[in-house]
């Protein structure tokens, strides 16, 4: 599993999408949990074509991914308060 680009692909929808995406997508995570929300609801990142790719990748990595992409959207949210 390559994490660093795991990595910078998270990083890569958060700061294409913006804010509202990443409020959107770290709420719903938070509210529903992880692998329910991804697969229950729509985000504004679900047709983007990184976003696919790891939905059709193996469990694990897109686990991973999903995760990292949860991290880097509160990051990003945390680093606009400051």
């Amino acid at each position: 599993m390559d994490y660093e680009k795991i990595e910078q692909d998270a990083t890569e929808l958060v700061k294409k999408y913006g804010v509202e995406a990443a409020s959107d997508f770290w709420a719903g995570v938070d509210n529903e949990g992880l692998v329910y929300y991804i697969t229950n609801f729509g985000n504004f990142y679900e047709k983007d074509p990184i976003y696919k790719e790891y939905l059709n990748k193996s469990f694990l990595e897109a686990l991973e991914f999903f995760k990292t992409l949860t991290a880097e959207c509160e990051n990003f949210l945390d680093f606009l308060d400051e």
